[in-house]
């Protein structure tokens, strides 16, 4: 038996998210295969008692000492920190071991494992009130109130378990608005529900629109969007998109909304008529599950009303299978029936509640695996088929119908694919029509016989796609699909025949996500970066290494007078090292991608494969590529681009940059000034990084004194010039100050006003600093730690604000992120606490 434990461990560490959860799975249905009678009684009938266990272990913060702790403590230790008589601090954990809440490694003495590090985060912890608290009283109702209206499928929101178990008339949400103590635990759980998960960008092909929508008119409506995640979330996808992205909620939620200049703020009740008319999309997140179908009906039918020609609803909920729901999902489902009267829908009743609202299911894209989150793509009932070509269409202008191309289309340059019947297909099942549901056995194969009957070229596929069929790719893409087209009827456009499916895709170490193409007639994920040549790139490389040296280079020093190592060491290395130069291009390309989006999939593929490429010369032995100045030049170029995309990639190049300085071999190594320059790029990165990962990483690095890693600053020959003597100054200060408010939080060392104090006189030698300032981009880092340790509304004000200037010099889209998450900040952390829990929210690169 004992043998059988690191075989199963070993499955786990190697396996990817699908397959873990598949063996979690497996591992909970042998146990119960197992039970006998006793076992199951004690499983279920003391259910209760694990989250009880929890809400006393967050009462007294104990999961947060443990984890802070790091290390073994005693009864009597924790006892003593919490003022909990140990006999009964000695009870409660030792039930907390046995149901595997903390980690019991000798007589009375305990750590933190996984679970206990869950619970440490606020919002998780927040859940855990909003269940036993506001949840809590209408589960134990629940039984009574079945029995009470005849076991019949509760339809009225106004008649609910919940508000039986409260004894209140009213329903959830004005409920909410009694208990604001309760609504505040609600709403920090919902920061954390899909933390770590993919999310509806990862699958939906949004571009598209953002494309097509012109200037002045809506792209994207949020309707009954919250604090507005979604709306932000499109925006830093879409940066330069022309057309409008609107937040939609009651006066309420919108006073808590998060600020951001490329999104709009308008109140509207989604049981009211539609304000905006014509958007591409409407989108509507964990709306319809919070109402029985009549009320739902009401909120489709009034966006039904506004939408345009080519308009389309989008439905963010699960979308669960009618049968072999996971038990995650049925839970959620059942709350929502205690609460609501509301319910999570199977694909029958999604189809039913569709059509009655007289809509259909044109696509259905699944992001998350046991949730089923989905991404339902509604149009209405009475859509004539297309007039005309798919182009035309989509740029909603009438199509001349020329053959075998349109006048229009040949007029602006693009590709027609005339009018007609098209097909399309993409790797996977067929999604309608008689053989719906089978397997497509080969569909490169089938393409290229086709392809023979078609007009055009054939599009071949690429090595790097061919690899993402073989089972050491599943990871990334899993194997299995999610079919989309929930109806057995015709198409949208009635011309055309689909073969369409979306992946499901997760989210791992080495994410990479296919979007699919739906601009050719045949579609093979065309990937011109493939095997790391950039091909398509070669043509125009001299245009992205002016790009990187004009836009990017000018913006990763202080000051860009004179001499600039990014473009005098970098540059020139990049023309004779093959890494160096994919990977100026990558960081040129993703930077670019703001005017240019068809460069978006291109860097993000070479990304991929250069990290591929340090991988493998990871594990080659005594290879001196490891310990290379092209390796180093490389990963410190990465970790730019990552403050370029304000992706959270860096989490996981970072720790390649540490381990590389951590070998000896690489500084002993003879110090030429190109080595000088990365190891003074190397220092920059390690100050600024660990701060903004976790408290412990923080610490750590601020116990050196900062002049070890000041080097940067003089990574450049100044001219002796005063005004640029007096701003490195303030530089310095500056760091040095917003080092002191980061440590005296994270410790716990401000008394009543000394936070306001020290913010202030931050602000005040930030001042000289103007929005011409030729240094005014290099005090992110500071602007944010400032604004993310503020308790007054003026100081978040203005740090946000320098934050803002910034981007608007640099167009670093981790700036936007920054933003974001000092909104998310201030709701979870408002009174300036963040640095004693940095990893609360997602990280961002901010430098």
């Amino acid at each position: 038996m004992d043998a059988l434990i690191p075989q199963i461990e070993a499955l786990a560490r190697e396996t990817d998210e699908h397959g873990r959860k598949q063996l979690i799975d497996k591992l909970h249905d042998l146990a119960i295969s197992l039970e006998q009678p006793q076992d199951s009684a004690q499983r279920l009938l003391f259910s209760q008692f694990p989250l009880a266990a929890v809400r006393v272990g967050c009462d007294l913060r104990l999961f947060d000492k443990l984890t802070e702790i790091g290390q073994p403590s005693t009864v009597n230790e924790l006892a003593n920190s919490t003022g909990v008589q140990p006999k009964l601090m000695a009870r409660l954990l030792r039930y907390m071991a046995s149901v595997r809440l903390v980690q019991e490694v000798d007589t009375n003495t305990f750590v933190a494992n996984n679970v206990t590090k869950t619970f440490a985060i606020p919002g998780f912890a927040g859940g855990v009130y909003h269940m036993c608290d506001y949840v809590g009283p209408g589960l134990n109702a629940l039984p009574d109130f079945l029995k009470r209206t005849g076991y019949k499928d509760p339809e009225s929101a106004t008649d609910t378990a919940l508000m039986a178990g409260w004894g209140s008339d009213l329903p959830l949400f004005a409920h909410f608005q009694t208990q604001p103590e309760l609504f505040a635990h609600f709403n920090a759980y919902m920061t954390v529900q899909h933390m770590d998960m993919p999310i509806w960008l990862d699958v939906y092909p949004y571009q598209e629109a953002a494309n097509n929508t012109p200037s002045g008119k809506p792209l994207f409506v949020d309707v009954g969007g919250g604090f507005g995640h979604q709306s932000i979330a499109l925006r830093e996808k879409v940066p330069d998109a022309p057309g409008r992205i609107i937040l939609q909620d009651i006066a309420a939620t919108l006073k808590h909304a998060i600020n951001h200049p490329g999104v709009e703020v308008m109140e509207q009740d989604f049981f009211q008529s539609q304000q905006i008319r014509e958007a591409a999309i409407y989108y509507m997140r964990h709306i319809i599950h919070d109402y029985p179908d009549e009320k739902a009906i009401q909120v489709l039918r009034n966006t039904k009303d506004a939408l345009g020609p080519h308009s389309v609803i989008l439905i963010d909920d699960m979308f669960l299978e009618n049968k072999g729901v996971h038990w995650q999902a049925a839970q959620v489902d059942l709350t929502m029936m205690t609460c609501c009267s509301s319910l999570e829908r199977t694909r029958g009743q999604w189809n039913d509640l569709i059509a009655k609202a007289g809509l259909k299911i044109s696509k259905v894209y699944t992001y998350t695996e046991s949730l089923r989150d989905s991404i339902v793509e509604c149009v209405p009932l009475e859509r004539m088929p297309r007039d005309g070509c798919k182009e035309c269409s989509r740029r909603r202008i009438k199509c001349d119908k020329g053959t075998p191309e349109c006048a229009k289309c040949l007029k602006k340059g693009i590709q027609c694919t005339g009018i007609g019947r098209q097909i399309r297909f993409v790797e996977g099942a067929i999604s309608k029509g008689k053989r719906k549901g089978h397997t497509l056995a080969n569909v490169p194969n089938i393409a290229t016989r086709l392809s023979q009957h078609l007009e055009g070229p054939l599009v071949s596929r690429s090595p790097l796609e061919t690899r993402a069929e073989t089972p050491e790719r599943i990871g990334i893409v899993d194997s299995s699909t999610e079919i989309v087209g929930g109806l057995e009827d015709d198409n949208i456009d009635g011309d055309v025949e689909e073969i369409e499916l979306v992946p499901r895709q997760r989210r791992d170490n080495n994410s990479t996500y296919n979007l699919l193409d739906d601009s050719t007639t045949i579609s093979f994920y065309v990937d011109p970066g493939a095997d790391l040549r950039l091909e398509l790139l070669k043509p125009g490389i001299q245009m992205l290494f002016n790009h990187f040296s004009q836009s990017i280079a000018s913006i990763m020093v202080i000051f860009d007078t004179g001499f600039n190592g990014y473009r005098n060491f970098l540059l020139p290395m990049a023309y004779q090292d093959d890494l160096v130069q994919r990977a100026v291009s990558v960081v040129a390309a993703f930077h670019l991608s703001t005017k240019r989006p068809d460069l978006i999939p291109l860097a993000e593929t070479g990304r991929a494969e250069i990290i591929k490429r340090l991988r493998a010369d990871a594990f080659v032995k005594e290879s001196n590529k490891v310990f290379s100045t092209s390796t180093w030049a490389t990963i410190i170029l990465l970790l730019v681009g990552e403050t370029v995309t304000g992706s959270r990639d860096f989490v996981h190049l970072y720790p390649m940059l540490t381990n590389l300085l951590s070998h000896n071999r690489l500084l002993e190594t003879e110090m030429s000034a190109e080595r000088g320059f990365l190891l003074q790029q190397s220092r920059m990165f390690q100050l600024f990084t660990p701060p903004l990962l976790d408290l412990s990483q923080g610490c750590k690095t601020f116990q050196k004194d900062l002049d070890f890693y000041f080097d940067f600053i003089f990574s450049q020959q100044y001219p002796d010039d005063p005004r640029v003597f007096e701003n490195t100054v303030i530089f310095r200060q500056a760091i040095k100050q917003a080092r002191n408010i980061y440590m005296r939080q994270a410790l716990g060392d401000y008394q009543q006003g000394h936070l306001y104090a020290d913010i202030e006189q931050l602000r005040r030698l930030v001042l000289p600093i103007h929005a011409d300032s030729p240094c005014m981009h290099t005090l992110p880092w500071v602007y944010f730690v400032a604004a993310a340790s503020s308790k007054s509304q003026d100081h978040r004000n203005f740090f946000a604000g320098r934050l803002a200037q910034v981007y608007e010099k640099t167009r670093m889209n981790s700036i936007i992120v920054a933003l974001e998450r000092l909104g998310q900040i201030w709701l979870l952390q408002p009174n300036g606490e963040w640095a004693r829990n940095p990893s609360l929210v997602e990280p961002v690169l901010i430098i």
